[in-house]
């Protein structure tokens, strides 16, 4: 997983999603998505989310997921998923 403070929520990476057969939903309404470099996702826009139990050091929480391309990367973490659950890593 990799900290992104710039991210306003957790998101997975389709293929991580995929290859873990993850259950998805859909979203009530789609989210256009950017990068952090400005330019345009090559999924232009989130239509899915999966709740996924996410453990850090000793911390446990079951969180909202956004499903997107992250490339390489199979989750980014926000920094306010940190802020608010405060684990030690």
């Amino acid at each position: 997983a990799l900290v992104d403070s710039r991210a306003y929520a957790i998101f997975v990476n389709y293929c991580f999603a995929r290859r873990h057969k993850l259950k998805t939903n859909k979203l009530a309404q789609e989210i256009h998505i950017y990068n952090a470099n400005e330019s345009r996702n090559r999924s232009r826009s989130i239509r899915q989310y999966i709740w996924l139990n996410v453990t850090v050091d000793k911390h446990h929480s079951c969180q909202a997921c956004l499903v997107t391309n992250l490339e390489e990367k199979d989750m980014f973490l926000s920094f306010s998923y940190f802020k608010k659950h405060n684990p030690e890593i």
